[in-house]
């Protein structure tokens, strides 16, 4: 393992069959920079924080994006600011989020989920954002984001100050995961993908 480490690109290969074994719907504790499989289209991400509104703290996560057989990195924010604000990688700098959430309650549960074409995001059972990819003026952001398949989250790295736990969302199906076969994932050593191979596990 030392040795792939050394290189400038490693190539990874797993092979899922099905990650309902390996996901959980209890709460998971934060564990920092670990690359977790993740179907973001069919499985959304809950991450609970008791971060104070205005305290500057931020939910940081980054994706590996799938779309025929090409990766692509991207990644998303949620900063607790003098307002909530978001930002979706390649698509938005900072933005306040079209609806905001309460500042009175500080344990708060974000939901994250994406359709092919749009991002969405919930506090507390209450909507606040659901980003069409269409509508960004950066010219990359539908290829990095639409119609792409998100594969893996890298959930709570340094940069993440906001987070406690994070679990799945389970579908009515009671299924995590469509079925993958084969799933070829590339990391590179250069900034956000300085994945560490050696924390490298599946929730």
């Amino acid at each position: 393992m030392a040795a792939l480490q050394r290189s400038p690109l490693i190539l990874i290969l797993l092979t899922f069959t099905s990650c309902a074994a390996q996901l959980s719907s209890d709460w998971q504790s934060v564990e920092r920079e670990v690359i977790i499989p993740w179907d973001l289209e069919n499985t959304p991400v809950l991450i609970q924080s008791d971060s104070v509104a205005g305290s500057g703290e931020e939910i940081v996560i980054w994706t590996k994006n799938l779309k025929d057989g090409q990766e692509q990195g991207g990644g998303f924010k949620v900063k607790y600011g003098s307002t909530f604000q978001f930002q979706i990688h390649g698509c938005t700098a900072y933005k306040d989020l079209p609806v905001q959430p309460p500042t009175t309650s500080t344990a708060r549960v974000w939901e994250i989920s994406k359709t092919s074409t749009a991002l969405k995001m919930s506090c507390d059972g209450l909507q606040v954002l659901d980003y069409e990819f269409k509508d960004s003026v950066i010219a990359g952001c539908s290829g990095v984001w639409e119609g792409n398949t998100v594969v893996s989250l890298k959930l709570f790295n340094s940069l993440d100050t906001a987070t406690d736990y994070y679990r799945a969302r389970i579908s009515p199906s009671g299924k995590y995961f469509d079925t993958y076969s084969l799933l070829s994932l590339s990391f590179s050593h250069w900034h956000p993908w300085n994945w560490k191979l050696s924390q490298l596990k599946v929730a």
